[in-house]
């Protein structure tokens, strides 16, 4: 699976990352929202205020970790799950924010697709919240 974004062609699964972008769904009820479609299903949610992408995390997708978890974890009272900047801005922020989701699937594949994906969307959107993907593969290098 090509993961490269330096090449506008290059593929992510089957997509190019145009593709893929162009398949980022509105969620009407945003955060707040009973999200049971998005029950046992993987991928990306992205965060927008006043046009602006301000986060993009992914669902782990493993251990009940669907999209549906991960999204509520922002609106509960307890901390577990956002104790981080990104986290943390959507609690206080969730009832303001457009929430968007790109489902990649159900299962071990979809799991990885959503991994794939986040560094490429991140790098595209650059969002203020997240710490660009090109940042951390550097930093990890050393």
């Amino acid at each position: 699976m090509t993961t490269s974004t330096s090449d506008a062609d290059a593929l992510i699964g089957d997509l190019t990352l145009a593709q893929w972008e162009a398949l980022w769904a509105d969620v009407p009820d945003g955060f707040a929202g009973p999200h049971r479609n998005l029950r046992g299903k993987s991928g990306l949610y992205r965060a927008i205020c006043h046009g602006e992408t301000v986060v993009i995390g992914k669902s782990s997708g493993k251990g009940g970790s669907d999209l549906k978890r991960r999204i509520s974890d922002f609106i509960r009272p307890s901390s577990s799950g956002r104790n981080y900047d990104a986290g943390e801005f959507l609690n206080a922020n969730h009832n303001t924010l457009q929430l968007m989701v790109l489902v990649t699937g159900t299962g071990r594949s979809a799991r990885e697709m959503a991994a794939a994906l986040k560094g490429p969307m991140l790098d595209l959107h650059m969002p203020r919240r997240n710490v660009p993907a090109h940042i951390v593969a550097g930093a990890i290098k050393g």
